[in-house]
């Protein structure tokens, strides 16, 4: 069982992230700068992480974990699927917006990419079996996603997520007819 004080600073450190991210490039963020918004020390700070690349990257699985966990019971990438997507995403903090806008890291923002293309390749995998299709569609699908994702944060959210998927659905973000396909095989 994970101690309430623990999780506690872990959301405040998320938290200041997130606050200095509106201020700063992730680059220019010191742990000192960290500790001093999230109200608690240095000392804190390394008790939990190395770095603020592990803090970042303990957020982002914790993210990505619940996501696959919501999606888990999807066969094929249709609106529920998506809506399911950006009703998660929303329901973050400002850590998110913050990795997530300009300022946020390069190499976090890959990480994202890299998670939201691994999960698009386990769904996609089960209509694609050509290995090169398969990795192009996965990369399409995940880059638009994330640039979609990062837009959508950056201007407050205005858009539910089931108009999302509809967006979605109807720009043909989906690679190919995946979501014709896969209603097709499967009705």
């Amino acid at each position: 069982m994970t101690d309430a004080r623990v999780v506690k600073t872990k959301q405040k450190l998320y938290r200041a992230m997130g606050e200095l991210l509106e201020k700063k490039s992730f680059d220019e963020i010191t742990v000192i700068d960290l500790a001093q918004q999230a109200h608690t020390t240095r000392k804190t700070f390394y008790s939990h992480y190395q770095d603020k690349i592990e803090l970042i990257e303990e957020y982002e699985n914790q993210i990505f974990i619940k996501l696959s966990d919501l999606q888990a019971g999807y066969k094929f990438m249709d609106k529920a699927y998506i809506t399911t997507y950006f009703r998660h995403i929303g329901n973050q903090d400002l850590l998110l917006k913050g990795l997530l806008s300009y300022n946020g890291s390069l190499e976090m923002q890959n990480l994202f990419k890299e998670g939201m293309y691994q999960e698009a390749q386990k769904l996609l995998a089960l209509k694609i079996r050509d290995k090169t299709k398969l990795n192009y569609a996965a990369l399409i699908f995940a880059n638009g996603l994330f640039g979609v994702t990062q837009y959508w944060l950056m201007n407050g959210k205005k858009e539910k997520p089931e108009k999302m998927a509809d967006i979605i659905i109807h720009l043909g973000m989906l690679p190919g007819a995946i979501f014709e396909e896969n209603h097709r095989d499967l009705s």
